[in-house]
């Protein structure tokens, strides 16, 4: 039971308090632009506290769900499971900001601490290095001399760059590739500001790496900007957790390098565990190793400070489902869309999750749901075309395959899709032959060949194994759920 009343207050007083939300800072100004701008001093202070050793702290896509909605600290400090919950309000008069911030122990809701701010506006970030100052004290969170430098670290002085990289993450974190890319053209706005911001930097990279990972851009593409952002971001700070992250995927997805990936995302989780994308890339990692216990295990901790992260349900999902627990798969996926219906992906690995279960038709009608949220998608039109051939309809499926062929004379089309119909349609020969082509340009989807049941009945083919060797990893469990 929740501890309470001045003794308990008294008992307290020393205690580390290990987990923080920080709330949206609400907007109560009548201008809707100032939305990024308090959106930003929220994101900017779980960026900085984030930072503070042995403090698990809740992530944006988690926190921006109660955005909106009237605020009670104790109710949401309990549903996100966190010991201190900080809410803010900001409102801009002319170039005077004015902020007011309360940090409250939710369990009883003691207030920890609490200051309004009445500053001109280009001292924004002080107010914010103060804030986060206050915070720590208020968590009962001792300071090596390291830790005050990098919670006291600012990124850039421009406002217009930051304000800049804010919509720049705010269009990325739609993820659809609409989005994504409004979101690369803001971060280099942001960069033509100032640059020398090493966080823009690493939005581009991160931008890139969906990019090339759902098949929008041929592989070469994707992943080398997104190395070339990375590197370029590591030049200005190395201990970016935010390029880190993009610059393993290459390694990965890309390289081939699993050992080096693997270090690199150790790295990342060792300077900032409450990273999400770097637990989910490391478990990406390991579901292609075939480790779907310590994968789900990643996918856990990654969840621990993003937990209404409809994107993060269905990675874990991905574990489930390539682990071949495709109920449990389903479930994760119907979960990521009560959080946000409109998230395409949740739909497609539905599909994907049904039709292994050989329901074909509801399989068809997941798969359709998704094509009308990404009409773009080409990962998507071509798992529907391997539906139609497992569920009878044949020709369907040679349509869908004929017009992907077509699209390919004229933009990039994942060799690894075409495969996959080919798989469907029992055809061996041209099954393997796109499975070389894949292979060739580096494909983001050949990790995850050691463990797709999509090519299960290829398995003892010598071509197969060949291919296999080409990606580099070695698979390190039971294909049935080990």
């Amino acid at each position: 039971a929740p501890a309470s009343g001045p003794a308990a207050r008294q008992r307290q007083a020393g205690r580390h308090l290990g987990s923080l939300a920080v709330l949206p800072f609400e907007n109560v100004g009548s201008d809707p632009e100032a939305e990024y701008f308090s959106d930003g001093i929220t994101e900017s202070l779980i960026h900085s506290v984030s930072e503070l050793p042995k403090v698990r702290v809740m992530a944006r896509s988690t926190v921006f769900r109660y955005k909106g909605q009237a605020l009670d600290p104790m109710a949401i400090g309990r549903e996100l499971g966190v010991r201190a919950v900080l809410t803010g309000r900001v409102r801009q008069q002319g170039d005077r900001l004015i902020l007011s911030a309360e940090l409250v122990d939710a369990t009883d809701g003691t207030r920890l601490w609490g200051k309004q701010y009445q500053r001109p506006l280009q001292d924004v970030f002080a107010v914010q290095d103060e804030i986060a100052r206050e915070i720590s004290s208020g968590l009962r969170v001792r300071l090596s001399g390291k830790a005050k430098k990098r919670l006291a670290k600012r990124h850039t002085e421009s406002r217009e760059a930051y304000q800049l990289y804010l919509r720049g993450r705010f269009f990325w974190n739609k993820r659809s590739e609409e989005n994504i890319r409004k979101g690369i053209a803001f971060f280099q706005k942001a960069i033509e500001s100032d640059p020398a911001y090493a966080l823009a930097y690493a939005g581009l990279a991160e931008a890139y790496v969906p990019l090339g990972y759902w098949g929008y851009l041929p592989p070469a593409e994707a992943f080398s900007k997104a190395k070339a952002w990375a590197l370029k971001a590591l030049e200005i700070d190395d201990q970016l957790a935010e390029a880190r992250t993009p610059l393993a995927a290459n390694m990965f997805f890309h390289g081939r390098d699993s050992a080096a990936a693997e270090r690199e995302l150790r790295r990342v989780i060792k300077l900032n565990p409450n990273y999400s994308r770097a637990h989910q890339s490391y478990s990406e990692l390991l579901v292609c190793r075939g480790e779907f216990k310590r994968a789900a295990e990643e996918m856990r901790q990654a969840l621990d400070s993003d937990p209404l992260s409809a994107v993060l349900h269905v990675a874990d999902g991905q574990v489930s489902f390539y682990g071949r627990q495709y109920l449990e798969a389903m479930e994760k996926c119907r979960h990521s869309q009560e959080l946000d219906p409109g998230l395409y992906i949740s739909h497609w690995l539905l599909g994907l999750a049904t039709e292994e279960l050989g329901q074909y038709e509801p399989a068809s009608r997941h798969l359709q749901r998704a094509r009308e949220l990404a009409p773009d998608s080409l990962l998507v039109r071509a798992s529907l075309g391997r539906v139609m051939a497992h569920g009878g309809k044949r020709e369907e499926a040679r349509e869908i395959l004929l017009a992907l062929l077509a699209t390919g004379r004229e933009k990039y089309v994942p060799a690894y899709s075409i495969a996959g119909i080919f798989a469907a349609l029992g055809e061996r020969e041209q099954t393997l032959a796109w499975l070389g082509k894949a292979d060739e340009e580096r494909s983001p989807r050949m990790p995850f060949f050691n463990v797709d049941p999509a090519f299960d009945a290829f398995r003892a083919e010598p071509q197969y194994q060949k291919l296999l060797d080409s990606s580099g990893l070695k698979l390190k469990g039971d294909l049935h759920g080990g």
